[in-house]
């Protein structure tokens, strides 16, 4: 049934009354009851869309509609919205009707007959400047008539539907509407035939010059009052009658200039018509003002400038009419006005997190980020619980409605989310079952054994080191029975469902075929050396692989072996059952390229080679009704699984970023799988590609999954926790509503925008004239203003301003670049001297430069044979220095991209008496012309020994920090050795060739003070030296806290100097602390506590009261004063950030991911101005 006054529409939209209907559908007046506001809802009739051309039709006119903006002169379509399982417009409602009925009832022409003209003119303005602003956007209305020409209470004109605009003619479409006609607006026709242009009549091409016709109509009759022409290509010589005095009609006086333009409006080609519209409406302003005396009273408009958000509404308008990559650009361009537009990021996070791109625990940190960013705001909370439903988390879903609630009791989506957190619609997807298990209660190398579920999760089997095998009830942990058989550890192993056979492989060189029932080995197979084995779900049929590239078929019953296949030349190939038993698969990882084979037991065939797209992929399960298969691959830019249809062995869906080791579980049909990655567990929906859940399982990951065949429970087994967890897994339900915002008018928007313009232009003026208390006061009038708290042209005067007052905290902070063009991770970046010019180096070997401005790659530099470790711009951004793994240093011309100077590497260093001084724990052979047979055996630290090399202060030498353990100082114009300081104390007990090298290496700004990084031993932490480079002195040694029991051996991982020298933050792999130290005593000042883990990267912020890190959990952002951190962002554990640069002014932070990107972070501070002296 229709809709009717007082019906509630989707709990939020109060139907006041129908305002037309017809063939076409039908027009609703209703109030929005969270905003108070009354709209109008073009509702097509719902049959219009049983075939694709009137769904086509709906959506391009939709589309074009929603693109128009905002002017006063259009009727401003706000969105569109799917309800009912119809698409409906949200439009402007314009009190006061339409232009045709001022005309019918006679208000055009009532009143003063010398006010008449004027009010004629002035609506004919009005429509002038409205079809003006369309034709800029490249639209042609198609359908002018006093119809389409809204009149508000105060004369405003609005010309509305732009159905036609875009649409064209749609033959044969069978919706039931009449050719060329709109599906928007009732009644407009797509050649209204008494408005029509020659040239619609013709059905030849239409431009603007055909609305320019069907304007001249439209005014020709507000001055006649009615219409005396029988179609629109007559109208020109009802006019020429009309001005003859031949029509009989009282018609007011038309004006001779007035009379001329509409002349040429209404010639019959449209080359003899006026240019453009705005032609047109300056010709009738002047007209206005001669036939009154005095100037038109109405301001030529522009259109507005669109907010965030005006521009969400726009693309969440276009995703729901089916546009979605229309959407995304709009989404990202709602970020670009605001970067931190709480419904642009939540609806761009949904889009890419449902299409596969990125996963839940992304979207969610995005947005936990976005509270921060936003002051918590609750809308941001709302739309965090949207997404916890969605994913199926409801424990916080409901944490966050409960607080939203409190706050806004009276918003209708609010309250509904409420009723569906509480209802039993959604399934709560979480642990249901935690049990300690005995299997993996030992230390290792017990948990590093084997140990394998049964394909209904029932029982479990494992390997032991004394040469046993055990089997075990998963739901208790209790051991059922120990086999003795092997005489050495047992390395692999499998069990069938209902518990009555196993078998297993040990160090032996045999493979065990067990009868549990019996409780011994049924079969014995020998001589199988490094045997891997696998069972079918009914224990009917088993395999083992050997390492001489043979696999075996078992048939469990006999013992006999009915299949031996040569699956590979060399070295076992790994192989795993299906579990009907039909199925191999093995790895063939001999070629350039891994692929997986799939064999046919019972022919012994290779059925299907599956191609893995990189070099560390595998195996990962089979579906449980062994219909499919899924393959991973594990480096990037290749982190994806596979999954294949087994009958044909084709690839029938990737999932993206998907980071697997092979612990995974494929559901019946392949519809679902759980995947492991180090303590995480994935749940993915296939069918749309997307992790729809990530749950944080296990400490130190996870060994072994099970999924249910339905998809809807699994089973995880802990790595080194001891623990297997039940889960229950999210199903369907809620889907996460969309976010509107509140409409608002032109008048509105151009107001704001005009009240920042000016105070940006005014704090500009008080930075030029050195005034930052009253510029700070402007800037931050200017942010309070709705939508305009973080836009571009308010940011760079802020961003300015930050370089003459006090940080005092951080406001925000998002990215507003992502720089692509690495194949590896990236290892080092720095940024120039300009905050404009940036260089990466990464393991691709190569070392690339960047504008900032434009996020573009300007120049590849090649040359490094070895991944490149560090990168360093020279003060005036002309020069820069890089350093690989091999010690090769170079000095690059950034212009040009010449590589000006290779000053050395390890081998051209190589001192052989300076290493023998060590205890040296591996070799590499390296060529050697002068050794006897040509090669000459080295320390493997001595060659593969990162270098680091920076510029001094004033850019003439180069410092440089080598394997060998000296820092030596090169002179750039002649590339010889300046000084070089050694700083290896080789009187140190157990120094060994690990301890030579340097980690890090900073050059302090008055260029003498040079802090490298060293390595510890058992006895010692590692430490930071500090040198006067001048005289090549140690001055001073900042020790860490050595760890007793340590897993590494110590290593400072990251250390900075700050700009006046005082201050070094240093970070090691061992203690898990950021240590802030001052330089001149020697003290340690304060600990910064990094929580997981330790820091690959810190800088300090200009000022050295705020520092920025790469850690575990993304780049962090400190307040090194009070030892707080003021934000993390991108809080992802493992997301990769390795390495990160500060701009010189502190508004922005590069940070060099392990997937090959780069992320520009702006950083939004709170500023304040110093107290005068």
């Amino acid at each position: 049934g229709g809709w009717r006054a007082g019906d509630l529409i989707d709990g939020r939209y109060e139907v006041l009354e129908m305002l037309g209907q017809g063939g076409m559908g039908v027009v609703h007046r209703v109030r929005h009851l969270g905003w108070d506001a009354e709209l109008a809802v073009k509702s097509p009739r719902p049959e219009l869309f049983r075939g694709g051309a009137g769904h086509e039709r709906f959506v391009a006119e939709a589309e074009t509609w929603v693109s128009l903006g905002l002017h006063p002169h259009v009727c401003t379509c706000h969105y569109v919205r799917t309800l009912g399982s119809v698409p409906r417009v949200f439009a402007e409602y314009v009190e006061g009707g339409s232009l045709r009925d001022r005309i019918d009832d006679g208000r055009l022409h009532g009143g003063d007959p010398d006010e008449v003209m004027p009010r004629i003119l002035d609506v004919a303005i009005q429509v002038a400047w409205g079809l003006e602003h369309a034709h800029g956007r490249g639209l042609v209305h198609q359908d002018i008539k006093p119809a389409n020409v809204l009149l508000g209470q105060d004369g405003t004109a609005k010309i509305t539907d732009f159905g036609l605009a875009r649409a064209g003619e749609i033959a044969g479409s069978g919706s039931g509407a009449a050719s060329g006609s709109t599906l928007l607006v009732e009644g407009s026709g797509g050649m209204t035939p008494v408005y029509a242009s020659p040239e619609q009549f013709a059905r030849r091409s239409l431009g603007r010059r055909s609305d320019m016709f069907s304007f001249g109509v439209t005014v020709l009759e507000m001055l006649t009052g009615r219409v005396a022409w029988p179609f629109g290509p007559a109208a020109a010589t009802a006019l020429a009658d009309c001005l003859a005095g031949a029509t009989g009609m009282a018609v007011p006086r038309i004006p001779p200039d007035l009379a001329a333009l509409l002349t040429r409006c209404l010639r019959s080609e449209p080359r003899h018509r006026p240019r453009t519209m705005e032609e047109v409406s300056d010709g009738l302003t002047a007209v206005y003002e001669a036939l009154t005396g005095r100037a038109y009273p109405r301001s030529k408009p522009r259109a507005a400038d669109l907010r965030a958000d005006e521009l969400n509404n726009q693309a969440l308008s276009l995703l729901d009419i089916g546009r979605s990559a229309e959407a995304e650009r709009g989404f990202a361009e709602a970020l670009a006005a605001d970067p931190r537009h709480a419904p642009a990021a939540y609806h761009l996070g949904l889009l890419r997190w449902r299409r596969g791109d990125i996963d839940d625990d992304a979207l969610v940190s995005n947005l936990e980020a976005l509270r921060a960013d936003t002051g918590d705001s609750w809308r941001a909370r709302f739309l965090l619980a949207q997404v916890h439903m969605e994913r199926g988390d409801l424990d916080p879903a409901r944490e966050l409605l409960d607080g939203v609630e409190r706050e806004q009791p009276g918003e209708p989506e609010v309250r509904a989310a409420s009723r569906s957190v509480r209802s039993d619609r959604l399934t709560d997807a979480r642990c249901t079952g935690t049990r300690e298990t005995a299997w993996c209660a030992d230390p290792p190398p017990r948990t590093r054994l084997p140990l394998r579920l049964s394909a209904d999760g029932r029982l479990a089997v494992s390997g032991e080191a004394d040469g046993t095998v055990r089997l075990w009830t998963s739901n208790d942990a209790r051991c059922l029975m120990t086999l003795p058989g092997h005489s050495g550890l047992v390395r692999s192993v499998a069990v069938s469902a209902d518990g009555t056979r196993a078998i297993s492989a040990g160090d032996d060189e045999m493979v065990l075929l067990w009868d549990l029932a019996q409780g011994r080995p049924a079969h014995t197979y020998t001589g199988v050396k490094y045997a891997g084995v696998s069972m079918s779900a009914d224990g009917a049929v088993a395999l083992y692989s050997s390492y001489d590239g043979h696999l075996q078929v078992i048939d469990t019953r006999s013992g006999r072996v009915t299949q031996k296949m040569r699956v590979r030349k060399w070295g076992s190939p790994g192989a795993s059952i299906s579990p009907d038993g039909r199925w191999a698969v093995t790895l063939d990882d001999e070629g350039p390229r891994d692929d997986i084979r799939v064999w046919d037991l019972a022919t012994g065939e290779c059925r299907h080679v599956l191609p893995l797209p990189g070099k560390t992929g595998g195996f990962g399960s089979f579906s449980t009704d062994s219909r499919f298969a899924a393959t991973y691959t594990g480096s990037f830019p290749d982190d994806v699984i596979g999954i294949w249809d087994l009958s044909t062995g084709d690839r029938v869906r990737v999932l993206k970023g998907a980071r697997s080791m092979g612990v995974m579980a494929l559901s019946d049909g392949g519809r679902f799988l759980v995947s492991a990655y180090g303590a995480r567990l994935h749940f993915w929906d296939v069918s749309s590609g997307r992790c729809v859940r990530t749950f944080i399982a296990h400490r130190g990951g996870v060994r072994d999954v099970l999924l249910s065949a339905t998809g809807r429970a699994a089973l995880s087994i802990g790595s080194e926790d001891g623990r297997m967890r039940r889960w229950r897994l999210p199903h369907g339900g809620h889907v996460a509503a969309p976010s509107l915002s509140r409409p608002r008018p032109h008048t509105e928007l151009s107001d704001s925008d005009a009240a920042v313009d000016a105070m940006v232009a005014d704090a500009e003026r008080a930075l030029a004239e050195n005034r930052p208390g009253a510029a700070l006061d402007l800037l931050t009038r200017a942010r309070a203003v709705p939508g305009h708290e973080r836009e571009p042209r308010v940011m760079a005067p802020w961003h300015e301003l930050a370089r003459r007052t006090h940080r005092t905290g951080l406001r925000a902070a998002w990215v507003s670049a992502v720089l692509t063009g690495h194949t590896r991770d990236v290892a080092a970046v720095d940024v120039g001297a300009d905050g404009r010019l940036a260089v990466s180096g990464g393991s691709d070997r190569a070392v690339r430069l960047w504008d900032l401005d434009s996020g573009t790659c300007v120049r590849t530099l090649a040359g490094h044979r070895q991944p490149v470790t560090s990168v360093c711009l020279s003060q005036d951004g002309r020069r820069l220095l890089s350093a690989d793994q091999q010690g090769a240093v170079r000095l690059w011309d950034v212009e040009t991209g010449e590589c000006l100077r290779l000053l050395t590497d390890n081998l051209s260093l190589l001192d052989p008496a300076r290493w023998k001084q060590v205890e040296v724990h591996e070799y590499i052979g390296v060529d050697d012309p002068n050794a006897p047979n040509g090669r000459v055996d080295v320390p493997m630290e001595a060659v593969f020994g990162g270098a680091h090399a920076r510029f001094s202060a004033d850019g003439r030498l180069a410092v440089v920090a080598h394997a060998d353990g000296l820092i030596r100082v090169w002179d750039l114009a002649t590339g010889g050795e300046v000084r070089a300081i050694d700083t290896v104390d080789f009187s140190e007990e157990g120094l060994s060739a690990t301890d030579v090298g340097v980690d890090a290496l900073v050059v302090g700004g008055d260029g003498r003070l040079v802090a490298s990084g060293h390595g510890g031993s058992v006895r010692r932490g590692s430490s930071v030296r500090l040198w006067d480079a001048a005289e090549g002195r140690r001055i001073g040694t900042l020790p860490m806290e050595r760890v007793d029991g340590a897993v590494f051996r110590p290593r400072v991982t990251a250390l900075c100097v700050s700009a006046d020298g005082r201050l070094a933050l240093v970070s090691d792999n061992v203690s898990w602390k950021l240590v802030l130290w001052d330089i001149t005593t020697g003290k340690c000042l304060r600990e910064l506590e990094t929580e997981t883990g330790w820091a690959f990267d810190a800088r300090f912020i200009t000022g050295g009261r705020f520092a920025v890190t790469a850690e575990m959990k993304g780049v962090r952002v400190w307040d090194v004063g009070s030892g707080e951190p003021l934000r993390t962002l991108d809080p992802r554990e493992g997301n990769g950030v390795r390495c990160v640069a500060p701009s010189p002014g502190g508004g922005f932070v590069l940070a060099g991911y392990s997937d090959g990107s780069l992320r520009l972070w702006e950083l939004d501070w709170e500023l304040a101005v110093p107290d005068s002296p």
